[in-house]
C-alpha cells in the first residue's frame, strides 16, 4: 500500500478551496482578536500589531485592512475582546456579507476627502455623522462639538429620536456615562479638543467594538477637518480685521474734523472686535461727562445710544474710575453700578468693554465695543480688549490731529481776541447767502465803527481797549437774530450779515438792536465808559450778488453817516442795490 506523499496537503471536499483565519493583533482600545471570515490561498496576511486609527500613508489602509485587497468571504464573524481582567467574552452577530465589508471599508477610506470637502461648519458636521452611520452598524450616532467661534456646541445626530438625542447631548456634556449601550470617543487633536462622537446600537445586540473603531476613524477626520475650519475661520477672521484697521487708517487719513474721526471709528469697532455695536464718546470737562459723539452698529439699538445724550462723572462710578486710573473697563449689567445697569437695560445690552482716548495725560473721550445678550465672546479681556486698544490707538492720534487741524483753521478764520468770524470768514458767508438768494429774496450787511474807541485805547491802555472790544463783541452776539453772523473786520469795525430778510425794511429792526447796545456804558477798570457806534447799512435784492460789493456799500454808508453826525444819535446811513 503506498504511503502518503510527504508534505502532501490534505484532499479537500470537491468545489471547497484551503482557508486560513485572518487574525488583526494590536487593537487601539486594547488587545483584541478579529476573525473575519475566510480568506482564500494568496490573501491578506498581517503578522505584526497595526494602528488603528486613519488610513497610512498612502491612505490605502484602515484598521490594518488593505482596501485594494480585502476579499473576506465570511458568512459570519465572531468577535473576542478582552476586558480589563482578561476575562474573554464572544458574541455572535448578523452575518457581514463581502459587499457589505468591502462597503465600509470603502466609506472609511473616502470619508477624510468628502468630509473635508464641506462649505461650513455644519455641512461638515452633517456629512461626518451621515458617513459614520454608513461605515458602522450601530441604530443611530451623535456628534457634538464646540462651535469654532464660541456660543453654543454644536449638535448632529443620525437615527436617534429627539428625546434620546437630548439626553445623550446632555449626559456627554456634563461628563456623565451615558451607560452601556453608548460607545464614545473624543473628537481631539493634537492642537485642541472639539468634542465627543457617539453610537448607540440597536436593542439586543452585542458589543460594538467594530463600531468603536470606526468611530475613532471618523473622530480623527472630524478632529483634523475641524482643525482644518477653525485655522481657516481664524485667517479670515484675522484677514478682516486687518482689512478692517487699514480701512480705518485710510479713513482717518482722509478725516478733516473730529466728528469724521469719531464717524469713522464707531464704524470700525463691530467690524475689528466683533461686537454688536460700537461707540465714540468725547469727554467735555465743562460739563464732567462724556457725550455721545457716534454710534454703529445693528438698526434700532445704535439710533437709542445715541439718545441716550450724555453720562455725568458724578452719576457713574465707572467713569469716575476711568477718569483716575485711565484704564480700560469690562462692564457686565449683573454686576455694575444701576446707573449703568439700567442704561444697558434700556439699550438690551449685556457687556460693555469700554477703552480712554488719551493725549498724553489728557482724556480725549472713550471708545466701546458692546453685545446683546447671548452675544458676547466668553473672554472680553483678551483678544477683545487687544483689538479695541488697538482701534484706540489709532482714534487718540487722529482725533488729536483733527483737533489740531481745528484749531488752525479756527484761527485762520476767526478773531484771536473776540472769537467772532474775521474778514475772510465773514465775506465766505456772505458769498454763500448771496449765491442762494432767490429773486424776491434780500440779504443785507451792516457795518459798524465805534465811535470815541481811540480815546478810550489811548487815555486807558490797549488791554481796557481790549476788554472794550471783547464786551462789544458778546453785546453785538445778543442783539442779532439766530441765523444772523457778527463778524470783526478789524480794529475798531464789526459787521453783521443778515439773511432771510422778507423786506429791506426788515434791517432797521436789527439796526435799532445794535444801537440799544451802547445806551448803556461799560465798565472799564472800575469806571462807566460811554461809547457810541456809527452804522451803514446795504440791502442786496435777488440773485448775482458780490459779497465785496455788498460790503465795501455798507462801509460807504458808514463813512457818510460818521461825516454827517458824530452823536450816535442819528448813527444810520442805508444803501442799496
Amino acid at each position: 500500500m503506498q504511503g502518503r506523499r510527504r508534505g502532501r496537503r490534505p484532499r479537500h471536499a470537491p468545489g471547497r478551496r484551503p482557508v486560513r483565519p485572518l487574525v488583526v493583533r494590536g487593537a487601539l482600545h486594547g488587545t483584541s482578536s478579529l476573525r473575519l471570515g475566510i480568506v482564500p490561498p494568496g490573501g491578506i496576511r498581517v503578522q505584526h500589531p497595526v494602528r488603528r486609527r486613519g488610513p497610512t500613508r498612502d491612505g490605502s489602509l484602515v484598521g490594518g485592512v488593505p482596501l485594494n485587497r480585502a476579499r473576506p468571504a465570511a458568512d459570519r464573524r465572531d468577535v473576542t475582546t478582552s476586558g480589563p481582567r482578561g476575562r474573554l467574552r464572544r458574541r455572535r452577530t448578523a452575518p457581514a456579507t463581502p459587499s457589505e465589508l468591502l462597503d465600509r471599508l470603502g466609506t472609511l477610506r473616502a470619508a477624510p476627502v468628502e468630509v473635508a470637502a464641506g462649505d461650513d461648519v455644519h455641512t461638515v458636521l452633517r456629512r461626518i455623522v451621515a458617513r459614520v452611520g454608513a461605515a458602522g452598524s450601530a441604530a443611530g450616532h451623535l456628534l457634538v462639538v464646540a462651535a469654532p467661534d464660541g456660543g453654543a456646541p454644536l449638535v448632529h445626530s443620525a437615527g436617534l429620536p429627539a428625546p434620546q438625542a437630548h439626553a445623550l447631548v446632555a449626559s456627554l456634556l456634563a461628563g456623565v456615562d451615558p451607560g452601556p449601550d453608548v460607545i464614545v470617543v473624543d473628537v481631539a487633536s493634537a492642537r485642541r479638543s472639539h468634542g465627543r462622537l457617539a453610537a448607540v446600537r440597536r436593542p439586543g445586540e452585542g458589543a460594538l467594538e467594530l463600531d468603536r473603531d470606526v468611530l475613532a476613524v471618523h473622530a480623527g477626520h472630524a478632529a483634523a477637518t475641524l482643525d482644518l475650519l477653525v485655522a481657516t475661520a481664524d485667517v479670515r477672521r484675522e484677514t478682516a480685521r486687518t482689512g478692517a484697521l487699514l480701512a480705518l487708517a485710510a479713513e482717518l487719513a482722509r478725516a478733516t474734523d473730529a466728528a469724521a474721526v469719531c464717524t469713522a471709528v464707531a464704524e470700525a469697532v463691530p467690524r475689528v472686535v466683533g461686537a454688536d455695536h460700537g461707540a465714540l464718546l468725547l469727554w467735555e470737562p465743562a460739563a464732567g461727562a462724556l457725550v455721545t459723539a457716534a454710534v454703529a452698529g445693528r438698526p434700532g439699538g445704535s439710533r437709542e445710544l445715541t439718545q441716550q445724550g450724555s453720562l455725568r462723572a458724578e452719576d457713574t462710578p465707572e467713569l469716575v474710575g476711568l477718569l483716575t486710573d485711565h484704564e480700560a473697563r469690562v462692564l457686565d449689567a449683573a454686576t455694575c453700578s444701576p446707573r449703568v445697569a439700567a442704561l444697558l437695560e434700556t439699550l438690551g445690552l449685556t457687556h460693555v468693554v469700554a477703552v480712554p482716548l488719551l493725549a498724553g495725560r489728557t482724556l480725549l473721550g472713550v471708545a466701546t465695543a458692546s453685545w446683546t445678550a447671548g452675544s458676547a465672546p466668553a473672554r472680553l479681556d483678551g483678544d477683545v480688549l487687544a483689538l479695541l486698544r488697538g482701534v484706540v490707538d489709532q482714534a487718540s492720534t487722529a482725533l488729536e490731529k483733527s483737533r489740531l487741524v481745528e484749531t488752525v483753521a479756527h484761527q485762520a478764520t476767526h478773531d484771536a481776541l473776540t472769537g467772532l468770524p474775521n474778514r475772510v470768514l465773514f465775506l465766505d458767508r456772505l458769498g454763500s447767502v448771496l449765491a442762494t438768494t432767490g429773486p424776491d429774496q434780500h440779504a443785507g450787511v451792516l457795518f459798524c465803527d465805534l465811535d470815541r474807541f481811540t480815546s478810550v485805547n489811548a487815555s486807558r491802555g490797549h488791554a481796557a481797549g481790549d476788554e472794550l472790544l471783547r464786551r462789544v463783541a458778546a453785546r453785538l452776539r445778543a442783539a442779532v437774530r439766530p441765523g444772523d453772523t457778527v463778524g470783526r473786520l478789524g480794529g475798531d469795525e464789526f459787521a453783521v450779515l443778515l439773511t432771510g430778510l422778507t423786506r429791506p425794511e426788515d434791517a432797521d429792526r436789527v439796526v435799532g438792536r445794535v444801537l440799544g447796545c451802547f445806551e448803556r456804558t461799560f465798565r472799564l477798570d472800575g469806571a462807566e465808559v460811554a461809547v457810541g457806534t456809527s452804522i451803514g447799512v446795504a440791502v442786496h435784492t435777488g440773485e448775482g450778488g458780490v459779497a465785496d460789493v455788498l460790503l465795501s456799500a455798507a462801509h460807504a454808508a458808514m463813512d457818510r453817516h460818521k461825516h454827517v453826525s458824530r452823536d450816535g444819535l442819528d448813527g444810520l446811513d442805508a444803501a442799496g442795490d
